[in-house]
């Protein structure tokens, strides 16, 4: 008996109103482009909160090449999904969740089925937060770097752009537990802004944007 796994099942979705259409029409173009010599099966789901493809692959290609991705093909393929939908006028990324600041494990299909049923046993046990540490200091490095050239910047846009940024980092939990201990120098964006803040106000008395920057 073989314990081989002999296929994959792939999840490629977008947020609630997305077209269902160009959802699907963007998985064909990924599965084409990075599925060649596989077959697979494919079925789009408008039934639940967001338009979503599952694709099951075959893990032996026709040529006897078997299927074994790892994280680097995992977000090629949710590059090359992003890049098919900006192609259809769909505005998508896809960003690290570190990048964003989220730390979660999505839920197989099987185990959202049964917690539906009331079938499942037991939870599955929440992400390591330690195991996450260098890729998100990387990104709150990466953040913070960003934040401080905006905010030395004579532009008063740019300006403000280091305070989206500040609040966006302040606003995401992983990056806030640390950002004051691991990077101090985020703190003199929101000194270097608050002169132009109170200009700002004094000469405008419209309320401020305080939204988090566009993901």
């Amino acid at each position: 008996m073989s314990h081989r796994r002999e296929a994959f099942n792939i999840i490629l979705s977008m947020p609630r109103g997305t077209e269902a259409a160009v959802v699907r029409a963007a998985a064909c173009e990924v599965m084409r482009d990075e599925f060649k010599g596989h077959r697979y099966a494919m079925v789009l789901h408008e039934h639940q909160e967001n338009p979503h493809v599952h694709v099951v692959v075959r893990a032996e290609r026709d040529d006897g090449r078997r299927l074994n991705p790892r994280k680097a093909d995992l977000h090629r393929w949710r590059e090359r999904f992003a890049a098919a939908l900006r192609g259809y006028g769909i505005e998508a990324a896809a960003t690290r969740q570190a990048v964003r600041g989220v730390m979660r494990r999505p839920d197989r299909l099987w185990q959202i089925t049964a917690r539906n049923e009331g079938r499942l046993r037991r939870e599955r046990a929440p992400v390591n937060e330690q195991s996450l540490m260098n890729e998100r200091n990387e990104a709150l490095g990466n953040w913070s770097g960003l934040a401080q050239v905006f905010a030395s910047s004579r532009d008063p846009e740019d300006r403000a752009l280091a305070g989206e940024v500040e609040r966006f980092l302040r606003a995401a939990p992983i990056f806030a537990r640390h950002l004051a201990a691991q990077h101090p120098l985020l703190r003199h964006t929101q000194d270097t802004q608050q002169p132009e803040r109170t200009k700002t106000h004094q000469s405008d008395d419209r309320p401020q944007d305080t939204g988090g920057p566009e993901r």
